[in-house]
């Protein structure tokens, strides 16, 4: 299995398939017993592999701007700097 919890408990809620919204902790526990109740799962014996951390920053700066002059994506584009 794999995929963003986030995302799927967006689409359970009808949130759309996105994760740019407010994602706690309870809100992550609440999405593992689902899981765990629809695929039979022994969570005790589950390993989670990744897990993302993120934040969001209010920015004076433009966010585009930040990101384009900041930001370099591996074989997509070069840094224009």
């Amino acid at each position: 299995m794999n995929g963003s919890i986030h995302k799927l408990s967006n689409e359970l809620k009808c949130a759309g398939d996105q994760n740019f919204n407010d994602f706690n902790f309870n809100r992550f526990k609440g999405q593992l017993n689902t899981l765990k109740t629809f695929f039979n799962l022994a969570l005790n014996n589950t390993i989670i592999e990744n897990l993302e951390i993120g934040l969001n920053i209010e920015t004076i700066e433009n966010t585009g701007t930040i990101l384009n002059d900041n930001l370099i994506v591996w074989n997509l584009k070069n840094r224009q700097k």
